[in-house]
């Protein structure tokens, strides 16, 4: 597993699946935006042990190209 700190603004490229961008953060909570082809089934996992568990076993079994279709994540 690999762990980074990112401050506001920053980006992590996952591959050519997708860059996830660090809008904001408060406290506990951060804003995140991925661009990542409409295909890419993005969605949040809420709990811990899935998590872990596709952070060991992973989540994708083929990589897609990037779109300019950000889609963002947020607390709500």
């Amino acid at each position: 597993m690999l762990k980074l700190d990112v401050r506001p603004g920053e980006s992590i490229a996952v591959g050519d699946v997708a860059v996830i961008t660090l809008e904001k953060k408060s406290g506990k909570a951060a804003r995140l935006s991925v661009r990542a082809n409409k295909s890419v089934k993005i969605e949040r996992i809420k709990r811990p042990g899935l998590a872990q568990y596709v952070a060991k076993n992973g989540l994708a079994k083929k990589p897609l190209a990037l779109s300019d279709n950000p889609i963002s994540i947020d607390g709500n």
